[in-house]
């Protein structure tokens, strides 16, 4: 008598704005901050003069309280923080700003954006004094970046002549403040343009007024960026485009900079893509287009897709409004239209990733739908492979409807499948034959023994018990030794153990 199938061992489911990045060299031991802050205390109740604050900070001035003492600052963490920093350096000297800097670094409060913020403003005043110190607690690219940042000509010849290291730190701040000057230090020393932190400087210094002419000198120098990209799609999508045509391997910038053109041009882009000759980018452009107008028009997202020459072209889109769409109804027609146009294809080029997407999304909400959608199309076994993905992204979930199904060809088909897939559970590209350290031989086992079909029955039994004994040889024999294991399993084990023993 046939034993209902059981789900065993299934536990394995269930920037600052200056942009540059460097951690600080090593330092000495540190000594108690608390008093130290004390002392680098000053008044904080004065307002500062907004010329000496950073545009971002100083649009937050209004919301701050100018009340608490700089050891309250330095010992807080709020979104209000880097604003009273800057008020209270706005009109600090060196002398101070070098005993609240030692003060933070003891008590551990410098971060990324406070000691950009606070070189920035110390480099202005005494570039000198804030490199002696930054020397001495391990940040000495950060002040030689600021020094940059204020007195480019003279802070790119100390450097040369004292830290040669920090050259290219140094030209990354010249570059996003003085371009020109930085295009011209480069070409006198071309081996620092092998230096992605001086190059990606000076393109941003170039993206604030020409993100083509941004684009195209990363490019020369083999890098790619993703601020001259956006600022250029903001600016001239049309000459984004023709750039992004031009560059197809740069696919991740590229990728962002189409959703980013479509959200910000979206009355534009059928324009643009009437425009655009064929090839990856325009087909990009269309997917991000379609993700974009299927949210709130769908019959215009048809329409276009409809538009769109090629069988292959038709059935990726419709499969795509599948998935994005969280109407399972809608989502259904869309995978009926994708399969018409699939069914035009050859056999290798049928299921997609597109496809696959699309319905394991409509296997989680509507199995039984989604199945029986698939076995109408009979020129081609999609029920076969999408079954056998499910089996493996959730073989929980596919068990419990498989349980559910009267008999037939197909769900003994799909039990074979699952047996399969428990050997080697998440292992989507393991050997059909191997199983995998995490296999759970008695569930695939227990399905092996739910197929009517006798041949495959034994077919898939011999997998599962030959797999069992070569990885868990004992705990098969303590299996196998009750009373309650299925005939034609037992056969099949005392069969393969006299083939090992012989």
């Amino acid at each position: 008598m046939k034993r209902s199938p059981l789900i065993f061992g299934l536990l394995f489911l269930g920037s600052a704005a200056a942009g540059w990045i460097a951690k600080p060299e090593p330092t000495p031991g540190k000594e108690s901050a608390d008093s130290t802050l004390s002392h680098a205390s000053k008044s904080s109740s004065r307002p500062a003069s907004s010329q000496s604050i950073p545009s971002d900070i100083a649009r937050q001035i209004e919301s701050v309280s100018f009340s608490k003492s700089l050891s309250e600052i330095a010992e807080e963490h709020h979104p209000g923080r880097l604003t009273e920093l800057a008020l209270w350096l706005a009109d600090a000297n060196s002398e101070e700003m070098t005993e609240l800097w030692r003060a933070l670094h003891q008590a551990d409060k410098l971060d990324a954006s406070s000691y950009d913020l606070f070189m920035k403003h110390w480099a202005k005043i005494d570039p000198r004094g804030a490199l002696a110190v930054a020397r001495e607690t391990g940040h000495e690219r950060v002040a030689w970046w600021a020094w940059g940042k204020h007195e480019p000509e003279k802070a790119f010849a100390a450097c040369q002549t004292e830290s040669p290291e920090f050259l290219s730190i140094t030209l990354r701040g010249i570059g996003q403040d003085f371009p020109d000057l930085a295009l011209r230090l480069l070409e006198e020393n071309p081996n620092l343009a092998e230096h992605h932190t001086a190059v990606e400087g000076i393109a941003q210094g170039m993206d604030d007024e020409d993100p083509l002419a941004a684009l195209e000198f990363a490019a020369r120098h083999g890098k790619s960026f993703q601020d001259p990209l956006k600022s250029l799609v903001r600016a001239d999508p049309a000459a984004a485009l023709e750039w992004m045509n031009s560059h197809p391997r740069q696919s991740h910038n590229i990728s962002e900079a189409l959703a980013k053109l479509v959200v910000e041009h979206t009355e534009q882009v059928p324009e643009l893509l009437a425009q655009l000759p064929t090839g990856q980018v325009r087909m990009n452009l269309i997917e991000e287009f379609i993700a974009q107008i299927g949210k709130d028009d769908l019959t215009q997202a048809i329409a276009l897709i409809e538009e769109q020459p090629g069988s292959a072209i038709r059935s990726s889109l419709y499969a795509q409004l599948a998935t994005q769409t969280n109407d399972p109804s809608k989502s259904l027609e869309f995978v009926n239209r994708t399969l018409e146009e699939v069914n035009q294809l050859p056999a290798e080029a049928q299921y997609t990733h597109h496809l696959d997407k699309a319905l394991q999304k409509l296997l989680s909400t509507s199995p039984d739908e989604t199945i029986a959608l698939l076995q109408s199309y009979e020129s081609f076994a999609l029920d076969q492979r999408a079954v056998a993905r499910w089996t493996i992204n959730d073989p929980i979930a596919a068990a419990t409807w498989l349980a559910s199904q009267p008999p037939s060809d197909n769900r003994d088909q799909y039990a074979a499948t699952l047996a399969t897939n428990l050997l080697r559970p998440n292992d989507p590209f393991a050997r059909y034959d191997r199983a995998s350290v995490n296999a759970d031989f008695a569930g695939s086992l227990a399905w092996s023994e739910f197929i009517e079909q006798e041949e495959l029955r034994s077919q898939t039994s011999q997998s599962v018990i030959t797999n069992w004994l070569e990885h868990q040889p004992e705990e098969a024999a303590e299996y196998f030794s009750t009373e309650s294991v299925d005939p034609i399993s037992q056969q099949i084990f005392e069969a393969l153990k006299e083939g090992q023993a012989e």
